[in-house]
């Protein structure tokens, strides 16, 4: 995806979009993004009503995205 170290990229669910900044891990899978919780942004990218269905709480993880290199304005 053209993506490096310390980029700035978009993240967009069905739900939203937010702006991080890329941080390269090799202990992930190819494919597999992961943001930690309380960045900014981070719950404009959840359904709250996307909950299970015995607890009842919302999904969190594993939440289906596209993630692009954010160009400069």
């Amino acid at each position: 995806r053209g993506l490096a170290e310390g980029d700035l990229a978009t993240v967009i669910t069905r739900t939203g979009r937010a702006t991080v900044r890329v941080r390269l891990d090799d202990r992930l899978r190819d494919g597999v993004a992961a943001i930690p919780f309380g960045s900014p942004g981070l719950n404009r990218l959840t359904d709250d009503a996307d909950r299970d269905p015995l607890s009842g709480i919302p999904a969190l993880a594993q939440v289906p995205c596209e993630v692009t290199k954010k160009e400069p304005q």
